[in-house]
């Protein structure tokens, strides 16, 4: 419940935060860009507000985060994207959802303790 109350309280600054370090931000989605293409199916564990999937070519995008005001944001920055609010262990309820390039994006992110 900590983690997920420290992410619900830094979602209104975290596309800014995001923007702040998007030298950072740029080269990861880059990265995972080299490795997509239009065919594919994406699944982001993780995916905070939505910005990595809205950069990157994919068929389907799908993303999942723990935390309702990320998703919230997601939803109407990038309506064009599917969005769940989720844990990770909950996944096997999500269905129709098949990924060729599943993603744990999220696992950098800090957390103070």
């Amino acid at each position: 419940m900590r983690y997920k109350n420290y992410f619900e309280s830094i979602a209104k600054s975290r596309i800014v935060d995001r923007k702040r370090h998007s030298y950072y931000w740029n080269d990861i989605t880059k990265y995972i860009e080299y490795f997509s293409h239009p065919d594919i199916s994406v699944l982001e564990i993780g995916c905070g507000t939505g910005e990595l999937l809205s950069g990157i070519k994919a068929q389907s995008k799908t993303g999942v985060d723990f935390s309702e005001k990320m998703i919230a944001i997601a939803k109407s920055s990038h309506p064009e994207i599917t969005f769940h609010v989720m844990a990770a262990e909950e996944l096997m309820y999500v269905t129709g959802t098949t990924s060729s390039t599943p993603r744990l994006a999220s696992s950098r992110q800090q957390v103070s303790s």
